[in-house]
């Protein structure tokens, strides 16, 4: 699934996904595809979310988004970064994105995900290298022990 798609139409397409799915005998296994930055230093996240909108404004411009009945063919600069964020990114604060992968998770089954973290050369290499050990550390390690399965005794 992925990146402009927000729930309404992820729902659709999982309906469309799992019919099919049960129709030919096969697993329903679902990933997703997410631009995503993890808001732990402002001058950083505000150098992703400018390099981030500009992608996606030209995905809008192209027409990509014409499908999404919140964004439509409005003209590409009048389209904001947290619109087109809602529902579609993971980005902001770790509470707010395991919310996110939560919600995802809960509603449609969604059981990988697949992280862009840098746009058109920005933010920086390191700036995008400190961002994955974040996620690694504060989204991906929590998610991983929870989900890990306990052996007799707790252990």
């Amino acid at each position: 699934m992925d990146s402009t798609a927000g729930r309404a139409q992820l729902r659709r397409w999982d309906e469309l996904y799992r019919a099919e799915a049960t129709a030919t005998g096969r697993p329903a296994r679902k990933a997703i595809l997410r631009d995503g930055w993890l808001d732990v230093d402002s001058a950083q996240y505000d150098g992703y979310r400018r390099s981030t909108l500009a992608v996606h404004r030209d995905k809008v411009a192209a027409g990509v988004y014409s499908v999404d009945p919140a964004i439509g063919d409005r003209p590409a600069d009048e389209v904001s970064f947290e619109e087109l964020a809602e529902e579609r990114w993971l980005v902001g604060s770790a509470d707010a994105i395991h919310s996110e992968l939560d919600e995802w998770e809960r509603a449609l089954g969604i059981e990988y995900v697949l992280l862009r973290i840098r746009a058109r050369g920005l933010p920086s290499h390191r700036d995008t290298l400190e961002q994955i050990r974040a996620f690694g550390e504060q989204i991906v390690a929590p998610r991983a022990l929870s989900a890990a399965p306990r052996s007799p005794g707790g252990r």
